[in-house]
């Protein structure tokens, strides 16, 4: 679960800083929470499952190193 501070474009960096150091295997399921409108960009080996919204609040549920289902 990523809770970084909004509006930092933190989330994504943080995605690709545990690719780097190897830190999810192959079908890693991440939940990660942004601002509604801040854009979440996915890097290289991430798959985008399901968005649900609440409130000013964007809570994007990834898949890592698998095809997307």
């Amino acid at each position: 679960f990523l809770d970084p501070p909004y509006g930092q474009d933190l989330a994504p960096r943080a995605l690709a800083g545990l690719t780097k150091a190897g830190w999810l295997a192959p079908g890693a399921v991440l939940v990660v929470e942004v601002a509604g409108r801040d854009p979440l960009p996915l890097p290289p080996g991430f798959a985008d499952l399901d968005e649900r919204r609440y409130g000013d609040t964007r809570v994007q549920f990834l898949r890592y190193g698998l095809p997307q289902p």
